[in-house]
């Protein structure tokens, strides 16, 4: 069975490091107890790497500045043009940009101190409470400058229009004893309609037969985190933060331990709620949702998919559950963040000596992992 896909604009792959669970950056001040010459290293080359962290190296945490995306869009969107006319349609490219929509991060202003007290590690604190959940962003007054030519084709040409626009994919076959998917993956092609190829032509998208193995880079950052901890500087802030700690009523031996547990908590609600989630289409055959989405009002649709995104459902008691274990979370969160003033800045040199190395050394496996996965 053929189905209609969006394309897949970029491969994106999330790395995600453990981080200091003191947070906060370097200190400003040379003379800090503790702090470490973090100077960047240099290639064997000779050549200056500038970066003497990975959060530096792969730019994480920069401010977003969405106009190189935009100008990638819209080569993408005049690629498009080019190769639907080819095959015989019109395509008028979208200017995304006309759309005004206003990102709004709803802790942008909130400081360390306010979201440990508010979210405390933003565990099981946002199951119930989710900051994200209530946003109303603006209607856009966005319009498709092809929607009218869209309309004009018939059924069979619309068909068609879409499948040459987006391509098409293999679904998973549908176990007969389970009556889901099973767990072929789906793949994608270059030439897969014209969305699929130029995307693959400005982003570039990898061969799924040539794509490289970084088992061994994620070995060096497990060696890297390891190092990091059993440095002497390390554990002897971590026994100062689990003294504060422990003369406030708790017996956390370190900061990500703290962390782990309420995370670990939340995974248990998470999970209960996954396994309750009810499909709205749950026993529609593909033409009947096709058929619904092609009648049915735009704002009745709204009201259908809003009953199904209403949070998390849990009992009276579950609730109550989740409420007592987020008190303590907060709580907990908020001594942390009492007892890690002082100790931030020195746990931040710390790891920046040893990713400073870390990037020296591993500069060659780095790049390729950068290049291969767009960081």
């Amino acid at each position: 069975m053929k189905s209609h896909t969006k394309p897949l604009a970029a491969l994106l792959v999330v790395l995600a490091l453990i981080a200091t669970a003191c947070g906060g950056g370097t200190s400003d001040d040379p003379d800090d107890t503790g702090s470490v010459s973090s100077t960047s290293p240099s290639t064997d080359q000779g050549e200056k790497v500038q970066a003497s962290t990975l959060e530096e190296f792969f730019g994480w945490n920069q401010e977003y500045d969405p106009s190189a995306d935009q100008e990638r869009q819209r080569q993408i969107e005049e690629a498009v043009a080019a190769c639907m006319a080819g095959l015989g349609w019109e395509y008028r490219p979208v200017d995304y940009g006309s759309a005004e929509y206003e990102y709004f991060d709803p802790f942008q202003d909130v400081g360390e101190a306010e979201w440990a007290a508010q979210w405390g590690f933003g565990a099981t604190t946002f199951i119930l409470d989710d900051p994200w959940r209530d946003i109303e962003y603006p209607e856009s007054e966005f319009q498709d400058p092809n929607q009218a030519y869209v309309e004009s084709l018939s059924d069979i040409e619309r068909e068609q229009y879409y499948e040459d626009l987006y391509g098409t994919y293999d679904e998973p076959a549908i176990d007969p004893e389970t009556g889901e998917y099973t767990e072929e993956e789906i793949h994608f092609d270059a030439g897969n309609g014209c969305y699929n190829q130029a995307s693959a032509e400005i982003y570039g998208i990898p061969d799924e037969g040539s794509q490289q193995d970084f088992s061994e880079i994620w070995e060096e950052f497990e060696r890297l985190e390891q190092e990091i901890s059993a440095d002497p500087r390390m554990i002897e802030a971590d026994e100062q933060w689990a003294s504060c700690m422990s003369d406030k009523g708790f017996t956390y031996q370190t900061p990500s331990e703290a962390q782990e547990q309420f995370y670990m908590e939340a995974e248990r609600f998470w999970m209960a709620m996954e396994q309750a989630y009810t499909d709205p289409f749950e026993g529609w055959t593909e033409d009947e949702i096709n058929l619904w989405f092609e009648n049915t009002p735009q704002e009745e649709q709204e009201d259908f998919f809003d009953q199904f995104n209403q949070g998390p459902q849990f009992d009276e008691a579950t609730t109550a559950e989740i409420r007592a274990i987020s008190e303590e979370e907060i709580k907990t969160a908020v001594a942390a963040y009492e007892c890690s003033e002082g100790l931030k800045d020195i746990h931040a040199d710390i790891r920046a000596e040893y990713e400073s190395a870390f990037i020296q050394e591993n500069l060659e496996m780095l790049n390729d992992y950068k290049e291969a996965t767009g960081f």
